[in-house]
């Protein structure tokens, strides 16, 4: 991700000797350097953490597999400076006040993608169709297995 935020200081709490650092000493460190931005898998630092003081902002990934995070580096990118529809949003410290603090993802982005409608009519057709293939296979199989004396 340090390749892609270019025009960012980017550095891990272990680079920085901050590896045994509390959630909350780490973001008050980062806070202290003059960090704008942290990027977290812990889906849990909000209940762990009074983040209403905070001027750091926080974006959590929602998974913690590197191909995936490696597919979603633009919009990370981008959700460090705007929303993206269906991967960011960059609520503001009274957004997320009003709702208690809670940064689940859901809350914020909403990643629900209308499914297809299915054609109930066009499926019972097929699988009639397909009933009537499998009764003829059926009757040809039976006239396979008679002759060798399987019934």
């Amino acid at each position: 991700m340090r390749e892609a935020l270019t025009q960012h200081e980017v550095s891990t709490p272990y680079e920085r000797g901050w590896s045994e650092l509390s959630n909350g000493e780490l973001l008050d460190a980062a806070e202290g350097e003059g960090f704008a931005l942290r990027v977290t898998t812990d889906s849990n630092l909000r209940y762990q953490q009074n983040l209403g003081h905070r001027r750091l902002a926080i974006v959590v990934l929602s998974s913690t597999s590197w191909p995936r995070i490696q597919r979603a580096i633009a919009p990370v990118v981008v959700a460090a400076r705007q929303s993206v529809d269906k991967y960011a949003y960059l609520a503001t410290p009274s957004e997320t006040a009003e709702n208690d603090y809670n940064l689940n993802i859901p809350r914020y982005v909403d990643t629900f993608d209308e499914e297809e409608e299915i054609d109930l009519k066009a499926v019972r057709a097929e699988r009639e169709k397909l009933k009537a293939e499998l009764a003829k296979l059926e009757e040809e199989m039976a006239v396979y297995l008679k002759e060798p004396g399987y019934e």
